[in-house]
C-alpha cells in the first residue's frame, strides 16, 4: 500500500527513530547539494562517499544511490545506544566537503540554503581526486561527546557550501515499506533518463549489508 503524501510538507520533519521490539531500525536519508548543483555523479565522488561512510560507521550505510544533485541512502545504527542521526549526517556531510577534490565542481558560487519538497513524496525531494592520503575521519565519538565541533570548510583554498543545510529522513516501518522505498530509489536514474535500466547506473551500491530480519 502506498503512503499518502504528507500535507504541505515543504520542510523536513525530523522524528527520532523508534526502536521496536524485534524489528531493525532502518532509515532512508536523502541529502541534496546546494542549489541542486550536479556534482555527485562521478567516480571520484563515489569513492570519496564510500570511504567516508565506511569510516563514519556510528550509523551504517546500506544501499545507496548517488544522483547528480542528491544522494539517497538507507542506514541503521552501528552502536548501542542509538547515536544521534542528525549529528551523524552532519558529520559525514562535513567530512565529504572537507575532502572534496579541488576542481571537481566545487566553487564559491555554491551557497547555503534549505531545499523544498514540492511533490511531497515521503522522505524524497523532487527529482529534477582519489582520496588516498587525505586525513581520515576524526572519531565520531568526539563530536557526540562535544569534545570536538563538527568540522566545516573544505580542503580547497576557496571554501564552498556543498550541501543543503537540512536533509530528509524516513524510518522504515516494515519489510514491505523498505522494499517499496528501495524500488523507488533505485529507479531514479531511469525516471530521469540517465539509464535504461536501474542496474546500468554506476553510482550506487551497498556499504554494509542491512537486512530486515
Amino acid at each position: 500500500m502506498n503512503d499518502p503524501p504528507p500535507p504541505s510538507r515543504h520542510r523536513p520533519a525530523h522524528h527520532p527513530p523508534i526502536e521496536r521490539f524485534n524489528d531493525p531500525v532502518i532509515v532512508l536519508v536523502t541529502v541534496c547539494t546546494q542549489d541542486r548543483h550536479p556534482v555527485l555523479a562521478c567516480d571520484t565522488v563515489h569513492r570519496l562517499c564510500r570511504e567516508v561512510w565506511q569510516a563514519a560507521d556510528y550509523w551504517r550505510v546500506g544501499r545507496y544511490v548517488l544522483m547528480p544533485d542528491h544522494v539517497h541512502l538507507f542506514c541503521a545504527p552501528g552502536r548501542i545506544p542509538m547515536p544521534n542521526l542528525r549529528q551523524w549526517v552532519e558529520f559525514w556531510k562535513s567530512r565529504i566537503a572537507v575532502q572534496w577534490p579541488v576542481g571537481l565542481g566545487g566553487s564559491a558560487s555554491v551557497r547555503t540554503g534549505l531545499g523544498e519538497n514540492p511533490d511531497a513524496t515521503e522522505g524524497v525531494p523532487p527529482e529534477g581526486r582519489n582520496v588516498e592520503g587525505r586525513p581520515p575521519c576524526r572519531p565520531f565519538r568526539k563530536i557526540l561527546d562535544g569534545t570536538e565541533p563538527v568540522p566545516s570548510g573544505t580542503g580547497n583554498s576557496n571554501p564552498f557550501k556543498l550541501w543543503q543545510r537540512d536533509f530528509w529522513d524516513t524510518q522504515m516501518r516494515s519489510r514491505e515499506h523498505y522494499d517499496e522505498k528501495w524500488s523507488y530509489v533505485r529507479m531514479n536514474s531511469v525516471r530521469q533518463g540517465l539509464a535504461k535500466m536501474p542496474d546500468d547506473w554506476p553510482f550506487q551500491g551497498e556499504v554494509f549489508p542491512l537486512a530486515w530480519r
